[in-house]
């Protein structure tokens, strides 16, 4: 009876000093780990102490690439009197799937888990039966290697990932950064501009530069490309991007080729304005100075058959003869005037009656009002 007393009394007295069951005996209660800073709990193993914690669980968060290690270390706590040749503790420590057990002989271990996207690593701690008193304490020391580090997962590690937390697949100006059209070029936004090297275009696949502003791209080959990558202008009709003084959508010539990739002639030679500076006119087939499109409406019909030039409201002088050459003005523009005296000669389309040169031969007359043949 005395020697069951006294065991009582010793059992007693080492589990006054054990700690009360923690709340993170589950996955779902596991306590959090932080980069670099060491943790502490204690473990029983329920057959020798009571109350009991036969095992902690813990957690900790990483990126995808981190490359997690945990370090264990264990040391024995009341060790029991009972066990007079000397208490000992064991148990497992268990990353992920991985475990590795641990006791009074092997008190320290370290496991480690790279992981393959962003989320969480469970660790477990668990107390195992053993001689006497089964409690241990432990401490647990995380690090996290973060070399391959890619936050947004993107496949551009953080190191050289110009936009850590944004999906990017850009890489010729930066790294890793939106690129809507895929062209390699990023997005401008509002820490990194075109002025930066952002793409110019970003919803144009084959456009990303444009040096002079105009909203035409320098790549020649892609979406209206610049005819005049270094020259500002608006032109559309004949080429993109290029000077075009009287705002008709026809460049002015550049027959040097100073401003664009190359020499640029005027109509009919080139596709350029011929009325650099007139804005109802830009083709003249016949080369005499007068404009192809017309403005009487009129004519709409006779003259969209012919093939060339096009109705203009207001359209500045234009040729009534538009394939061949002349210098008329007073009557109509630029028909055959033989006498140089302004007035048009005639025609079968064309006569006296509407206003054509009665001596076509004679400067110093053009009309017959009494058709009596003196002028």
């Amino acid at each position: 009876m005395g020697g069951r007393l006294v065991l009582a009394v010793f059992l007693g007295l080492a589990l006054l000093h054990l700690p009360a069951v923690s709340a993170d005996d589950t996955e779902s209660s596991a306590s959090t780990l932080t980069d670099g800073v060491s943790s502490t709990g204690y473990v029983c193993d329920p057959d020798g102490c009571s109350p009991t914690d036969k095992r902690d669980f813990w957690k900790i968060q990483g990126k995808k690439g981190d490359i997690v290690q945990v370090s264990f270390s264990g040391s024995m706590v009341n060790p029991s009197l009972l066990c007079f040749w000397g208490d000992g503790w064991e148990g497992t420590f268990t990353m992920g799937s991985v475990s590795q057990n641990v006791d009074d002989n092997t008190p320290t271990a370290t496991l480690s888990a790279q992981l393959s996207t962003a989320g969480e690593i469970i660790l477990k701690v668990q107390g195992k039966d053993s001689y006497c008193n089964d409690g241990f304490d432990y401490t647990l020391t995380p690090s996290i290697d973060k070399t391959n580090r890619d936050t947004d997962e993107d496949g551009f590690k953080d190191t050289v990932d110009d936009c850590v937390d944004l999906v990017g697949t850009s890489t010729n100006d930066r790294s890793g950064c939106t690129d809507s059209d895929g062209d390699g070029w990023s997005d401008p936004d509002s820490g990194w501009g075109v002025q930066n090297g952002a793409d110019a275009f970003p919803s144009e696949v084959s456009q990303w530069l444009d040096s002079d502003n105009d909203g035409y791209g320098d790549n020649l080959d892609g979406f209206q490309g610049d005819h005049c990558q270094y020259s500002r202008g608006y032109s559309s009709s004949d080429r993109y991007g290029c000077v075009d003084s009287d705002g008709d959508s026809y460049s002015d010539p550049d027959p040097g080729g100073l401003n664009g990739y190359e020499a640029w002639f005027a109509h009919p030679v080139g596709d350029a304005d011929a009325f650099a500076f007139e804005a109802t006119q830009w083709n003249d087939t016949d080369e005499d100075g007068f404009g192809d499109n017309w403005a009487d409406p009129n004519q709409n019909t006779t003259r969209y058959l012919w093939g060339i030039g096009e109705f203009v409201d207001n359209a500045s002088m234009p040729d009534a003869c538009p394939f061949i050459r002349g210098t008329s003005f007073s009557d109509r523009y630029g028909c055959v005037d033989t006498d140089l005296d302004s007035y048009s000669d005639g025609d079968e389309n064309w006569t006296v009656e509407n206003g054509s040169d009665a001596f076509p031969l004679e400067p110093t007359q053009w009309l017959d009002t009494d058709r009596d043949g003196w002028g």
